[in-house]
């Protein structure tokens, strides 16, 4: 199972993005050119009540400098209007290459157990409570 998230978005040197966990990091050795692959569920407000429903497929641009998702020129930020201090409900599954020529190299991500990060029970949210 992948990794499932609920993190709060962030703004720095105009750029929007998600810190992710250093477990991912330290599991994997992990190249600069990959990309991490996810499904975007949900996207909650500031105050966490449910915004959107997404459930769309999306690769990621990361850092790894910085342990951050990148969501700046991402199709999801601009399909959704996303902003600082909105969460995001994301499930990453893989790592995701392709290289020139065509080739394509696929790292899933922890496949025998679902992790979660979770900054609220989105359950509550999804009922309209916080």
């Amino acid at each position: 199972m992948p990794v499932r998230l609920i993190k709060q978005i962030f703004e720095k040197r105009n750029y929007l993005y998600i810190p992710i966990p250093q477990a991912i990091f330290h599991a994997y050795r992990i190249m600069e050119y990959r990309q991490l692959s996810g499904i975007v569920e949900n996207h909650f407000n500031s105050d966490r009540t449910l915004s959107q429903k997404i459930g769309g497929k999306f690769n990621f641009k990361w850092s790894p400098e910085e342990s951050v998702i990148i969501l700046t020129d991402n199709p999801v930020t601009q399909e959704y209007g996303l902003i600082e201090g909105d969460y995001l409900e994301i499930i990453l599954y893989e790592f995701y290459v392709r290289f020139q020529g065509g080739e394509e190299s696929r790292t899933p991500l922890f496949p025998q157990r679902m992790i979660e990060y979770l900054e609220f029970d989105p359950n509550q949210s999804l009922k309209g409570g916080k």
